[in-house]
């Protein structure tokens, strides 16, 4: 039954690939798998849907950080300065 099983056998299936239950990758490590995900996915994608992908994620950034500016440019001056002295407040008890 299910209540029999130890929950220690769930973690070493799970750990890294030359590594023993417990322990844990490097920064170092995790940034070179990182890097050679990347590197594979660019290759098995390619170059031009990578730049793709690049550029509608830059125009959805720059879109939201547009309409955040507008909305603040139309926001009446007192009311900003409120919210802005707000937020430090509760920030610096």
């Amino acid at each position: 039954m299910f209540w029999g099983k130890s929950k220690s056998d769930k973690r070493a299936q799970k750990s890294c690939v030359g590594r023993e239950a417990g322990q844990r990758l490097s920064r170092e490590e995790i940034q070179a798998q990182a890097l050679a995900n990347a590197r594979s996915a660019k290759e098995n994608l390619g170059d031009e849907t990578v730049q793709k992908i690049v550029a509608a994620m830059e125009k959805q950034q720059n879109s939201i950080m547009a309409k955040a500016k507008r909305d603040i440019e139309g926001a009446e001056v007192n009311k900003v300065l409120d919210e802005l002295k707000f937020m430090l407040d509760s920030k610096n008890p």
